[in-house]
Formats: C-alpha cells, sequence, structure tokens
C-alpha cells in the first residue's frame, strides 16, 4: 500500500466528482509492478475460464482507468482509447499503480 501525492489526490477527487455528475472518469496510471488482466471474450459461459483471455502487462506501462467505484477502487484496461470496460480492479493507493494523472 501506498500513499497518493497530493497530485494524484487532486485526479482522484475530480474523478468522483465526475462520477457524481455522471460524467467519463478517465485517467491515467502506469505499472509499478507486473499485473494481469483478465479479458473476457464475449462467449456465455462466462464462468468456463476457456472464455477469458489473460494479459500480463509489465511495469512502467500505461493503463488507463475507466471507472471508480464507491468502495474506493479503479477499473483499469489496457485499451487507452476505451471508454468503459475494465479488465482489473485495484485500489488507488494499491502499490502496483503509480502516477495518477489526467494525460496518458
Amino acid at each position: 500500500m501506498r500513499i497518493l501525492t497530493e497530485d494524484e489526490q487532486a485526479v482522484v477527487e475530480e474523478l468522483y466528482q465526475k462520477k457524481e455528475e455522471y460524467k467519463e472518469t478517465t485517467a491515467y496510471v502506469t505499472t509499478a509492478e507486473e499485473v494481469t488482466l483478465k479479458k473476457w471474450n464475449g462467449r456465455h459461459p462466462a464462468e468456463n475460464e476457456s472464455n477469458w483471455e489473460i494479459a500480463v502487462i509489465p511495469p512502467g506501462k500505461t493503463l488507463k482507468i475507466v471507472m471508480v467505484s464507491r468502495f474506493g477502487d479503479c477499473g483499469l484496461t489496457d485499451d487507452l482509447n476505451a471508454i468503459n470496460g475494465y479488465h482489473l480492479r485495484l485500489d488507488f493507493n494499491d502499490s502496483s499503480i503509480v502516477n495518477i494523472r489526467r494525460n496518458p
């Protein structure tokens, strides 16, 4: 677990404000550690593991925040053009992500 910088905290607060206004909640992070994304291929049943693609993302890569939740976490994707649809949920203060920012 890590402590957010003032700049990161400002971005997180802005994301929650946008969520309250039903606006896009978009920001970016950099991976500090390897993370694993789990992507559903759209086939049913979703519970079937063969219907999921696993993507291992190395440190130093940019991921996009496309969702913030009332539980204090965010939804991340490696698709920097995505508006929604996350593949990993993490707390904002998770040590595997750093540099929460508005621009890629």
